[in-house]
């Protein structure tokens, strides 16, 4: 905290069990934010929420009026919302009620008016200015399209907000918001944009770098009545194909492929003539805490299945060769090529493993 007598702690176990507590500097005595505790509990009690009593808890910050704390939970649902803690009152409010993506970082403006946040939509990032005093999001022109945004930051008068974003087919940049609050804290600001850097690429030609497309393939489950869809992003090779194909595949197994740059990626497609599918399995993040749990324990292999109802939506692609298909991967990612290879080799025409779990056992 600003006054330097209380510590905001988050205590991490799993990506869906953490707790946040306040710890007081001088006594060392703590109170739970999250998971709450009961009325007259000691602070261990768990409330029974989200299956089991856990809850999921990033990042927080206390407001810079020293009344309240700021962070994110999934406390009642499957995404992270934004949160605020009256430290007086222990009350919580949930700024962002209803959400169905998760909030993935936020930012304060010093004069405790804004929170800016990021929304993880997809893969996607979307920027969202809260008014805290008119309890309104504020109209923001739009940032480019597909974006990956990594950070937010207000300047000392809070009236300017930085967004650095990447996206596919541009390396990092910066992009300022102009507030102008002139009107008052009764009348919502104006807002503009402007892009403050041009990252260098070079003398390649940034009009051939390949777009990221979110595609969904049915996989071998069903939800409901449905086919249970898994989303992933396919980066294509340049001409009528077809042409051979990397499946890159991410670690973790609690991670996400997400659409941002990448230099290699562009040479493989560009360069070599492939196509290249980050496909985010059961298990990845962002989807939701049912999604995290589907390959948990003894479910681990069915997220390998997915690769396998992935190669069988590749062979019905006409601009992929069925017969020229690679899968790469780092850790997790690693383990998930070798069981491919165990499972699938023969519709695999080899895979990379990078430093990946091996015992399978």
């Amino acid at each position: 905290s600003l006054e330097d007598r209380q510590v905001a702690v988050i205590r991490y176990r799993s990506i869906t069990d953490s707790e946040l507590f306040l710890l007081d500097v001088n006594t060392g005595a703590q109170v739970s934010v999250e998971p709450a505790s009961a009325p007259g509990s000691n602070g261990s009690a768990r409330n029974g929420r989200n299956g089991g009593g856990t809850v999921s808890v990033a990042q927080a910050r206390f407001a810079y009026d020293g009344r309240g704390l700021f962070y994110l939970s999934d406390r009642g649902g499957e995404f992270l919302s934004l949160h605020y803690y009256d430290v007086y009152t222990r009350a919580v409010t949930n700024l962002t009620p209803g959400t169905s993506w998760d909030v993935e970082r936020f930012e304060l403006s010093r004069d405790g008016r804004f929170v800016a946040y990021s929304r993880n939509e997809a893969g996607f990032d979307r920027v969202v200015l809260h008014d805290l005093g008119l309890k309104a999001d504020i109209l923001l022109p739009a940032l480019p399209a597909s974006a990956v945004v990594s950070r937010l930051r207000f300047d000392g008068a809070s009236r300017r907000l930085a967004v650095s974003l990447e996206t596919a087919q541009s390396p990092e940049d910066v992009f300022v918001y102009e507030i102008d609050a002139a009107a008052g804290a009764a009348t919502p600001p104006q807002v503009t944009l402007a892009r403050w850097t041009q990252s260098e690429a070079g003398p390649l030609d940034r009009a051939k770098f390949a777009a990221a497309e979110l595609v969904q393939f049915p996989t071998w489950d069903q939800v409901g009545s449905r086919p249970r869809m898994i989303p992933a992003f396919v980066y294509r090779a340049p001409g009528p194909g077809p042409h051979p194909v990397l499946i890159d595949i991410h670690g973790g197994p609690e991670s996400q492929a997400r659409p941002g740059w990448s230099s290699f990626r562009q040479y493989l497609v560009g360069e070599l003539g492939y196509t290249v599918i980050a496909p985010n399995v059961r298990g990845s993040s962002g989807y939701g805490r049912t999604w995290l749990g589907l390959d948990d324990g003894m479910l681990r292999e069915d997220s390998v299945r997915d690769i396998g109802a992935l190669l069988v939506w590749i062979g019905l692609q006409p601009d992929m060769d069925r017969n020229r298909v690679v899968v790469a991967g780092g850790s997790y990612g690693g383990y998930m090529v070798l069981a491919s290879l165990v499972h699938y080799g023969d519709r695999l025409a080899g895979g990379i493993d990078t430093v990946g779990i091996s015992n399978f056992v």
